[in-house]
């Protein structure tokens, strides 16, 4: 990460949860931002994802990692990609 991202994780990661989950829905709908159409059928779009998602977990068809082990890895990954 350059100097920037890593100033604003640090940041960001001083807030609550609840400002934290906050942030990344802002950020989320900022890359959303390109897609066409309203907002409502967007919103609703992802609330299918989510279901479609929590259907999965309760049929057991993904695996489940902590989140520290997800924020690792997406990490890791950003990194291999500079």
């Amino acid at each position: 990460m350059n100097e920037q991202l890593d100033s604003i994780e640090i940041t960001a990661l001083r807030l609550s949860k609840k400002d934290r989950a906050m942030l990344v829905d802002r950020l989320i709908v900022s890359l959303d931002e390109d897609v066409e159409g309203p907002p409502e059928e967007i919103k609703a779009a992802w609330d299918a994802e989510v279901l479609r998602r929590l259907d999965r977990m309760d049929r057991g068809e993904t695996t489940l990692i902590a989140g520290d082990e997800a924020a690792l890895r997406i990490r890791a990954a950003a990194q291999g990609k500079h």
